[in-house]
């Protein structure tokens, strides 16, 4: 798996790097690292970096997964960069079905991102 997972202590926010293809391999890895790295009761934040991958294109396994499995995965906001069209339409239904459409953003680059999980700037996430 070439995907990164990262905590940055200064700004309290888990890094979420998709470098290509995101495969079902890939999906049960991610999950169990996000789950690791979701602290219980407080404050979890994520930004997810689409930049490095062409596009998000998974197979109905994976989806189906993902689905199954975010549901036990709690952000309190979730910020991706560098989303597709598609990847934010495919995005927004996966976490209506999770029950938290309104946890996640879309941001053009990664301070505007940081500044809406800090709580700053409310306005400035994407609407698309």
């Amino acid at each position: 798996m070439e995907h990164k997972i990262s905590y940055d202590p200064k700004t309290d926010i888990v890094h979420l790097d998709i470098i290509g293809p995101v495969m079902r391999d890939d999906a049960g890895e991610l999950v169990d690292a996000l789950e690791k790295n979701a602290k219980k009761g407080e404050t979890n934040l994520l930004l997810a970096d689409l930049t490095q991958t062409p596009s998000m294109n998974m197979d109905r396994d994976t989806r189906r997964f993902i689905q199954e499995k975010g549901k036990s995965i709690y952000y309190n906001r979730m910020a991706v960069v560098g989303a597709s069209p598609i990847t934010r339409m495919l995005a927004k239904i996966v976490m209506g079905v999770i029950g938290r459409p309104e946890t996640l953003k879309f941001f053009a680059s990664k301070d505007e991102a940081v500044h809406w999980l800090k709580g700053v700037n409310e306005g400035s996430a994407s609407t698309l």
